[in-house]
């Protein structure tokens, strides 16, 4: 079994953005390289969908698969912090702003394939 594939299997995340998202983001940051990126398969109603966070070098970008037109994104340092609430079937992952500390992203996620 190749390593993507136990990536994959263990925590299911792809083992690539999909060449889209890619573009869109690359497109947002100016092709800001691409650090590290999660998979999101739940909506803030816990619903099935296709989110994806990604951190460039400089940049934080939110793609909607369903809206990819409309992308949320902000330079890495204009957020204060992370924060991560674990459930048993389900995870929320919230960045907020440096500002007010008030959120800009949430991200609902499916516990892994462990």
């Amino acid at each position: 079994m190749k390593s993507d594939k136990r990536l994959h299997h263990y925590i299911g995340q792809p083992p690539a953005l999909p060449e889209p998202v890619a573009q869109l983001v690359a497109n947002e940051t100016d092709g800001d390289p691409v650090v590290v990126y999660a998979f999101a398969d739940l909506d803030t109603a816990l619903q099935g969908c296709a989110h994806w966070l990604i951190l460039t070098e400089r940049w934080c970008c939110f793609v909607d698969e369903k809206e990819p037109s409309a992308p949320v994104s902000f330079r890495r340092d204009q957020a204060s912090r992370v924060d991560l609430a674990a459930g048993l079937s389900a995870s929320q992952l919230t960045v907020r702003g440096a500002s007010d500390g008030a959120p800009v992203v949430r991200l609902s996620f499916g516990a892994g394939r462990g």
